[in-house]
């Protein structure tokens, strides 16, 4: 799935995550190592709508986190696969494979989560995607025209 960038924060990058499953899914993050701190968080965040007069207000809530502190690459990675679905943090090579380091042992707070389904926009009062989607906060660098985080999961049915 191709992502959209969420609302950004001061330090931290956005991007919105679309589950139209009927089932809460596992999440690969994909990082290039260059552009992972040694101290990384990862917010999980759920946007909710309500009505405030005439206007539609939202607020947002912290539904999953992961906190990592002094991360550092091992020879031969080049990006770093966070796996909510096997509860995994692992490096692969430049070809995506796995070169058989995990770095587990640096997840110092937080819980491995799932994407929940995204909620139906005929249940909301604003049909607009990004005002619904849940999203994930990663702070990591932007960098303009470089993609250095990819997220994979799938949409699980009935």
């Amino acid at each position: 799935m191709e992502n959209s960038t969420a609302a950004d924060t001061e330090d931290k990058v956005g991007y919105f995550l679309y589950n139209p499953g009927d089932l809460k899914t596992g999440l690969k993050i994909i990082l290039d190592w260059y552009a992972v701190p040694s101290d990384l968080e990862i917010l999980l965040m759920h946007r909710v709508q309500a009505q405030s007069g005439s206007s539609i207000v939202f607020a947002d809530e912290i539904v999953g986190e992961l906190h990592f502190q002094g991360l550092t690459v091992s020879e031969g990675d080049t990006r770093l696969v966070i796996d909510t679905a096997t509860n995994l943090i692992y490096g692969v090579d430049y070809k995506d494979e796995r070169t058989g380091t995990f770095y587990n042992k640096y997840l110092i707070g937080g819980d491995f989560f799932k994407v929940p389904p995204t909620q139906s926009p005929d249940d909301l009062l604003s049909k607009e995607l990004t005002d619904y989607c849940d999203y994930i906060l990663i702070n990591v660098p932007r960098t303009p025209n470089v993609t250095n985080c990819k997220l994979e999961y799938d949409y699980l049915y009935y």
